[in-house]
């Protein structure tokens, strides 16, 4: 977390400096227009550099999901057997899930120091919700690349996914959907349509694959197949 917060300070000044030249940009567009130019590049790179930092200890965490055991373990083949109310989500997920929770309090803690630094020492309203904007972005954008992530890694292991898998991924499903929906106003569409095609009736199956927005028809074929819904 350290690297990210000076990484993240170390952006928000540059980003401050960038809104200077945006509000002179009349006055110094023909003799600063490459540094102006190379200036955004300087934003976009430090913005990339804070999401991957921030994004490092999830993405560790998400690698691990396909390693597990459990995604083609039967009820029959575990010892003692697992029954489905003793599920509980498997550790990539509440690894995931707790470094997710722990972002809230450091970024409010670093918006806190940004603001007040950004508002030469005054820390008024306009540079405490500025800061607590660019917090709430990096917050959201974390969420959304997780989310990527964890689609990613549920589609290479669909393929040998047994009965008691599949309720363990629904287990694991509803854990970071409620994760996320807490921390977010709105749900990555991609989670949604996970959690949907994993406990939708299987007659609607079908019908609910054609109005998919963000998971691809294979994926959707895949897991339909995991699920015995019929003509797939």
């Amino acid at each position: 977390m350290r690297l990210h917060c000076v990484i993240f300070i170390d952006w928000c000044s540059r980003s401050n400096v960038y809104r200077w030249v945006q509000l002179h940009t009349d006055a110094l567009s023909l003799s600063l227009a490459e540094p102006f130019d190379q200036l955004k590049g300087v934003e976009s790179a430090c913005r990339s550099m804070v999401l991957d930092s921030m994004f490092a200890d999830v993405g560790e965490a998400l690698a691990r999901i396909p390693q597990l055991p459990l995604w083609s373990a039967t009820s029959e083949n575990q010892n003692p057997p697992t029954v489905a109310f003793a599920l509980h989500p498997s550790e990539p997920i509440t690894s995931t899930g707790d470094y997710l929770l722990s972002l809230p309090e450091q970024l409010e803690v670093l918006s806190r120091s940004v603001g007040a630094s950004s508002g030469a020492g005054s820390g008024g309203p306009e540079s405490d919700s500025a800061a607590v904007l660019l917090a709430r972005q990096f917050l959201d954008e974390v969420c959304i690349k997780a989310t990527d992530e964890y689609v990613a890694r549920v589609d290479t292991l669909l393929a040998s996914l047994s009965d008691q898998g599949r309720r363990q991924l629904l287990e694991d499903v509803n854990y970071i959907h409620n994760i996320i929906s807490y921390l977010t106003d709105s749900i990555p569409e991609p989670l949604a349509e996970l959690k949907q095609l994993l406990t939708i009736p299987v007659e609607e199956y079908v019908g609910y694959c054609g109005t998919l927005k963000c998971l691809p028809p294979a994926f959707a074929h895949k897991l339909g197949v995991r699920r015995a819904v019929p003509s797939m």
